[in-house]
């Protein structure tokens, strides 16, 4: 999943680098980059986690570990919007779109089988 957030997100990146530019595609970038690096994070909790066959612990380590995906998110975005100068936020959410779309796809699809 990581693999297809980072590709999708570096897709989206280059076509708003040949559209709008460098600034554009750099914020398109934060903004996918803020999703994979928190589901990396939070991929790693619920793997430590795997073991349990108890479901009440695999409930809470699912929700624990999306609890820190949302900090992740939300510290990641704030450390942007403060300290990239240059940042265009339309460009920055497209990125976080498609790095979030590219997830609910293959969480979906990993379901399906």
């Amino acid at each position: 999943m990581l693999a297809w957030q980072t590709l999708a997100t570096c897709v989206v990146s280059a076509i708003i680098f040949v559209m709008y530019g460098k600034y554009a595609a750099i914020s398109a970038g934060l903004g996918g980059f803020s999703i994979i690096f928190a589901a990396a994070m939070a991929s790693l909790i619920f793997v430590r986690n795997r073991n349990k066959n108890d479901a009440a612990a695999i409930l809470i380590s699912l929700i624990v570990s999306e609890m820190v995906k949302l900090v992740f998110v939300f510290s990641f975005l704030f450390l942007v919007f403060k300290h990239y100068k240059s940042l265009v936020p339309v460009a920055l959410i497209i990125g976080l779109m498609a790095a979030v779309l590219v997830s609910g796809a293959a969480m979906s699809k990993l379901v399906s089988k």
